[in-house]
């Protein structure tokens, strides 16, 4: 909680052993920079709450490391990139009360360790991906106030099952 202002400086990109950045809570402008995907080393990245535009740079599929990713509450928009797929080590993908458009894309179904999936309060369309199925360490998906359409995949309710203790 903070008063930054302004914009990432794309010097940030020459710290490639960054593990950790916090910058949420802030007054933020601008883009996520595209140098971000020289952060090899992130583990954990908040720029919640800030007034962050644009889109998320595709060079976010090079962050293997990423664990965490928290992008809410900012004006982020366009597509969610597909690179987010390649983040196989990612559990935390947080980035709802953004303005994100098209569908989520069917390669988040590709991350094995995802456990919190929240896309809500978007402009996302299309219908759920059926690749959800995949996702058996996911505990909370939250995908409400967008304009999904058509069927619950089956594939969500047998990820359901698999959460009840029997």
């Amino acid at each position: 909680n903070n008063s930054l202002t302004g914009i990432i400086p794309t010097y940030f990109g020459a710290w490639a052993s960054l593990e950790w950045l916090d910058l949420s809570s802030n007054r933020l402008t601008a883009t996520l920079p595209s140098e971000i995907g020289q952060w090899v080393s992130l583990e954990i990245l908040n720029v919640a709450q800030n007034q962050l535009q644009g889109t998320i740079p595709t060079q976010i599929g090079t962050i293997r490391r990423a664990i965490r990713l928290t992008l809410d509450d900012n004006m982020l928009q366009g597509p969610i990139p597909v690179e987010l797929g390649l983040l196989t080590s990612l559990e935390i993908l947080s980035a709802a009360n953004n303005r994100f458009t098209m569908s989520i894309p069917s390669e988040i179904g590709l991350l094995p360790r995802l456990q919190f999936l929240s896309l809500h309060g978007n402009q996302l369309g299309g219908t759920l991906f059926t690749e959800i199925g995949r996702l058996t360490n996911l505990r909370a998906p939250s995908v409400a106030g967008n304009s999904l359409t058509g069927l619950i995949p089956s594939q969500l309710g047998d990820l359901i099952l698999s959460l009840l203790p029997i």
